[in-house]
């Protein structure tokens, strides 16, 4: 535009090319000093290239200045608030503000007077913040304003209605001017001009006058598909997990201000209980659902939720980024191969590693998905090595090894004969399993820790990776599942942990009674059936499923640090700590769906926790009172068909 403004100034003092180079230099310093180039920066930070990194205690200081500021800020009353975000945090001058709040120039700059002094106050020092002399009122910026440039808090402290302006202001960037008819002819004899002369340069001539939206504003606000009218959906939320308002509600509003996200929370005791979910489903009709594998299984095979095939390929969407044998679990829902849900994590099982360990111990590092057959033999090198080579499952019940060891076998626990459950605990099978682990124990080879003390006012994560004796370097391995991964995550970042490590897949038998450990997800995102809003509904499903909301969200959080459903959107720079999660071999995804989907049913939790019960007794006979294998077997087998039998008949088992 430039270029067509400026033709007729063009006085053949110098080439075309001189003078078309000129006008960019100039325009690009004209945005340089624009307002724009630091005005909204809603994901990334914007470093200077000169910078140098911190040190870990200086990002520590900064990281509680800025909360301890932000907190003050976000307390101030609303007026002087949203000047002072405006100001700071989006970049705006006088005029525009009062622009956008339909106040006068002076009325803003009084209360941003008012603002910045009031957080002065409030903060208490202000020679403190400002780096040893007082604050000079007068002065536009102070360096407690200008940590308010970064990522804004959850809550920004903004009305909606303020949101949305900024955010469309933000959108108005990227639309193109109307060309008046002379500047269309101008256009078009400098083209023919330069045609005629064959010049090369118009490539780059069209190039530079291609409009194009501004950098700094997120692809997805220009191309917004819910921009042309309102939204409100119902989001069905649990009380006890505030996961979605807390990191997914603020950058999905941010990509699509007309869509106002209304929370519905649903009472915790409804967690586990597909039933009397459904019932509350069925009375508040929720446009979204956020539930559990088994909550989502009887709402698709009881057709409340809306199919997502169609609406995938209507807007042409991929699904191809998410971990397709969880995409297949999700279709086992319904009964029918339809894909009902969307899930932004995977829950599954792997071996953890301590590379440094079988170094120094001379071990080979175990390659490929490994049996867990082949994981106890490996771990019974180290068998005198001053070192553990394998953790126990779990720290309360030395049986649970065992149980993980032999499902994973394809042993069975329990089996249904005519109707009636029967236990299968002393088969041969059982026998060689229970053997190996009992050797593990007796000769130093498994470490079985002591149970996690937790303190009185509360443990932190470093307080129990303290405890951990694989995060201390005191266990070559430990089985376990994907949450596992964030607790490591959390320890290095705490310093407990200090070595170099990996996770390996798990080859399960074909027939495996765990399948459900190895493929699962904690959340399924669902859209009900009868919502008239599917369109934004869907957008949102895409938006937490595919893992843009990471960018978003503090890196040292716990939800940047699950294994998500895609695996691209993980730090593919630790790849070797969480690809093993998506590597499990012979995993069934009906057999798993089966699991996931019986997991909260009362009869099938009484079981098991008879036999885990009925199962750390037996090893203690074992390890503690010097009983053979062989017996405490045949005593396990005689007890829990007692057990059983009482189960069987509808009552409560002793």
């Amino acid at each position: 535009m430039k270029v067509f403004q400026q033709l007729y100034d063009f006085r053949g003092q110098s080439s075309i090319k001189t003078w078309l180079l000129a006008i960019t230099r100039n325009t690009a310093r004209d945005v340089l000093r624009s307002a724009w180039v630091r005005r909204v920066v809603l994901f990334d930070t914007i470093r200077s290239r000169a910078q140098t990194s911190p040190s870990a205690e200086r990002e520590s200081m900064d990281k509680l200045m800025a909360e301890e500021i932000w907190a003050v800020v976000l307390k101030l009353p609303r007026k002087l608030r949203e000047v002072l975000l405006l100001s700071s945090n989006y970049g705006l001058s006088m005029s525009e503000m009062a622009d956008m709040l339909r106040v006068s120039a002076g009325t803003v700059k009084s209360r941003l007077h008012r603002a910045r002094a009031a957080v002065n106050r409030k903060l208490g020092q202000e020679a403190h913040w400002a780096g040893g002399g007082r604050v000079d009122m007068k002065q536009p910026g102070y360096e407690w304003e200008r940590r308010l440039a970064g990522k804004p808090p959850v809550k920004n402290g903004f009305t909606s209605e303020l949101e949305n302006k900024v955010r469309e202001r933000i959108r108005m960037t990227t639309t193109t001017r109307r060309r008046a008819p002379l500047r269309t002819a101008a256009a078009l004899l400098c083209l023919a001009v330069l045609l005629a002369g064959g010049w090369r340069f118009g490539d780059d001539l069209k190039q530079l006058l291609q409009p194009r939206p501004h950098a700094d504003v997120p692809a997805a606000l220009s191309k917004d598909p819910l921009a042309a009218k309102e939204y409100d959906l119902k989001v069905q939320q649990f009380e006890m997990n505030n996961t979605f308002e807390y990191s997914f509600k603020k950058p999905f509003n941010i990509r699509h201000p007309s869509v106002k996200l209304s929370i519905a929370e649903s009472p915790d005791a409804l967690y586990g209980d597909p039933g009397k979910f459904e019932a509350w489903f069925d009375a508040e009709q929720p446009d979204v659902v956020q539930v559990p594998y088994n909550v989502y299984a009887k709402l698709a095979a009881d057709g409340r939720l809306k199919p997502l095939d169609v609406l995938a390929k209507t807007d042409k969407s991929e699904t191809g980024t998410l971990y397709a044998p969880l995409i297949e679990l999700l279709r086992q829902a319904g009964g029918n191969g339809e894909l009902y849900g969307l899930s932004y994590d995977l829950t599954s099982t792997a071996l953890y590693v301590n590379e440094e360990l079988f170094a120094a111990r001379g071990v080979p590092l175990p390659e490929g998905p490994v049996t867990a057959e082949e994981l106890l033999q490996l771990a019974a090198r180290f068998r005198g090595a001053g070192i553990s080579g394998l953790a126990a499952v779990n720290r309360s019940n030395p049986f649970a090894t065992v149980a993980v060891a032999g499902q994973t076998s394809g042993l069975q626990t329990i089996v249904d004969q005519n109707g009636r459950l029967r236990a299968k605990v002393d088969s041969e099978g059982w026998k060689r399993v229970w053997t190996t682990v009992v050797d593990g124990y007796r000769t130093g080879w498994m470490n079985q820790a002591k149970p996690v003390q937790y303190g009185k006012n509360g443990t932190t994560m470093a307080d129990i990776g303290k405890q951990d004796p694989f995060a201390l370097g005191e266990v070559a391995m430990t089985l376990s599942q994907s949450y596992y991964y964030g607790n490591l995550k959390q320890y290095e970042q705490s310093g407990i942990m200090h070595f170099n490590w990996r996770t390996v897949p798990i080859r399960l038998d074909p027939s495996a009674t765990n399948q459900e450990a190895y493929l699962g997800t904690s959340t399924v995102y669902a859209i009900n059936a009868k919502s008239a809003q599917a369109d934004a509904a869907w957008e949102l499903l895409r938006f937490v499923a595919g893992g843009a909301w990471q960018r978003n969200v503090d890196p040292t959080s716990y939800l940047h640090q699950q294994v998500l459903a895609a695996p691209t959107s993980m730090d593919q720079a630790f790849r070797k700590e969480w690809e093993a999660f998506y590597a499990a071999a012979n995993v069934d995804s009906a057999k798993a769906a089966s699991g996931l989907a019986a997991s909260g049913d009362p009869r099938l939790i009484q079981v098991n926790q008879v036999v885990y019960k009925l199962g750390g007794e037996a090893m203690d006979a074992i390890l503690k009172d010097g009983k053979s294998v062989d017996d405490a077997l045949a005593d396990f087998q005689s007890r829990l068909d007692a057990r059983l039998a009482v189960i069987g008949k509808g009552g409560q088992a002793p």
